[in-house]
């Protein structure tokens, strides 16, 4: 499995790098929008992602109350396949702890890019740098917590 830092790294750079954030029009984040990544979704190979994939947060299995909601967002097997990929690319190992580490990642793109004024995935760095900015304190935020190098929100 991946270390802490290789994954925070990993998002840190993509969505920094990629200048702006994955969201569809309707101001919801994905995995993958109009070529762009969220933070997991840099992580996830273009071989193994599958656009169901979008409609699911990484903790699904953690936060669902009723069994009858985890067995209607199971049907086709969508959350399996999604934590199977994240289990062979050395994302999660399925423990809570590791999930919840990632669902820290994604809530920091998510909640930074809706701070920003639509449309946020047609709008660049230089014109989003409240976004990314929310993005990088979020970051800073995780790696605190996490005991992380920082080194990876430098902006170049």
């Amino acid at each position: 499995m991946k270390t802490k830092q290789e994954i925070f790294d990993i998002a840190a750079r993509g969505v920094i790098g990629q200048r702006g954030f994955s969201v569809r029009e309707d101001g919801t984040c994905r995995y993958r929008a109009h070529g762009m990544k969220c933070a997991v979704g840099h992580m996830i190979p273009d071989e193994d992602y599958d656009p169901n994939f979008d409609v699911y947060f990484v903790s699904i299995k953690d936060v669902l109350e009723d069994k009858r909601d985890y067995d209607e967002v199971r049907r086709g097997g969508v959350v399996d396949k999604f934590h199977g990929v994240l289990m062979k690319h050395g994302l999660s190992d399925g423990s809570s702890e590791s999930l919840k580490f990632l669902q820290d990642l994604q809530y920091a793109h998510d909640n930074a890019s809706v701070s920003v004024s639509a449309p946020v995935t047609l709008m660049p760095l230089t014109q989003n740098r409240g976004g990314i900015a929310n993005y990088i304190n979020r970051m800073h935020i995780i790696a605190e917590e996490y005991n992380l190098n920082t080194d990876a929100l430098r902006l170049n």
